[in-house]
């Protein structure tokens, strides 16, 4: 067997895909054997949501992902300072908090195979149809043209380069300009969650104070003196991903503006501009759901026809043959009964076995040793 060569970017992307697919495992084999706790979690969500809607009617800008962000903070004892929010906004947060909290501890611990993930994460629902749409493009020839990743297998971020098109019509331009093109996911990735927890953070996203002065631009790592001290692989791990992720929305920030940042353009070590948006968790040896670059297909399609066949009650059939019909173009060139077949395989061969047999060990981050 010839040995893929990925990029670094690829590899980043990889790994988004490794994450998201081991989430959407999970929060299936949830519904089967904690339906309950499923129920309890969509619920509670629903009336977070509508506390916000009815609370903060007379807010200027209403608080965005508030119930997602009331259960991060519920689970990790976070604070919301670092949101960049208005001070009504953060003040409802509070609220909300103060409102929630015992619903959201009684939630979780009706869940057990949400762990290695955060409850705010494993309570969103991703649209397989949209990301089936996203995985086509970076994998295509149109969409590596695109995006300027020819280098490439199917990475979201292109190398720096003079662009002679427009977005809006993909028209050539008389003044070529350098940028770098990058495209944004169109669903949620999960943050993992490992059995050693402890705080770290940026001064970018937390306001932290010692001795009555305030950090700026700082890296910080907090441990609580009552429980053992983490590995450090994983202190290492976190302190790099925590100075790459700020560095990396610095950057990203600037890309919107329309500016090319120094780090990408003239980084000061022989590195790839990957590096300032490398927060890889995991080695890519790994990853066990995306095994090589064909992977995310038969798991989007098979994953599409078990919650056809488990919400809707179709058969294997049924399911796979509606599946094809919301996936795919009509008009491709490959036979709708050949994609009927290939559904078949991955619901009963790669997906049916993948969910049924789950368990949150499998999990390979939760499985670094200590």
């Amino acid at each position: 067997m010839v040995a893929v060569s990925y990029s670094d970017n690829d590899l980043w992307t990889k790994e988004q895909f490794e994450k998201l697919f081991w989430i959407e495992v999970a929060k299936r084999k949830a519904k089967i054997k904690e339906p309950d706790g499923v129920r309890q979690l969509n619920a509670l969500v629903e009336q977070i949501n509508v506390f916000f809607d009815v609370e903060g009617r007379e807010l200027e800008e209403p608080v965005e992902d508030g119930a997602y962000a009331v259960l991060r903070a519920v689970e990790f004892d976070l604070s919301f300072a670092g949101r960049g929010a208005e001070p009504e906004q953060i003040s409802l947060l509070e609220q909300a908090r103060f409102r929630f909290e015992s619903d959201v501890h009684n939630v979780e611990s009706l869940l057990s195979y949400h762990r290695g993930f955060s409850l705010a994460d494993f309570s969103l629902e991703t649209d397989l149809r949209v990301l089936s749409e996203f995985w086509t493009f970076i994998s295509s020839t149109r969409g590596r043209i695109h995006l300027g990743t020819e280098t490439s297998q199917f990475s979201t971020h292109g190398e720096a380069r003079y662009k002679a098109w427009s977005d809006d019509c993909d028209a050539l331009v008389d003044t070529p300009v350098q940028t770098i093109t990058t495209l944004s996911w169109p669903v949620s990735v999960p943050n993992i969650v490992h059995n050693h927890r402890f705080f770290c953070g940026t001064t970018d996203e937390y306001e932290v104070a010692v001795d009555t002065t305030t950090l700026e631009s700082q890296v910080v790592l907090a441990f609580d003196l009552n429980q053992p001290l983490p590995p450090m692989h994983l202190i290492e791990g976190r302190l790099r991903s925590a100075y790459e992720l700020a560095r990396a929305h610095r950057n990203w920030e600037m890309l919107n503006s329309g500016q090319v940042p120094e780090d990408l353009l003239n980084p000061k070590e022989k590195k790839s501009s990957f590096d300032v948006h490398r927060l890889l968790s995991m080695k890519p040896d790994e990853h066990r759901l995306m095994k090589g670059p064909a992977s995310p297909g038969p798991l989007i399609v098979g994953l599409h026809c078990w919650d056809l066949k488990m919400n809707e009650k179709l058969s294997d059939t049924a399911a796979c043959r509606k599946a094809v019909e919301e996936l795919f173009d009509a008009q491709d060139e490959e036979s709708f009964e050949s994609r009927v077949r290939r559904a078949k395989h991955a619901l009963s061969k790669v997906v049916r076995p993948l969910i049924e047999d789950y368990d949150p060990d499998q999990l390979p981050w939760l499985n670094w040793s200590s």
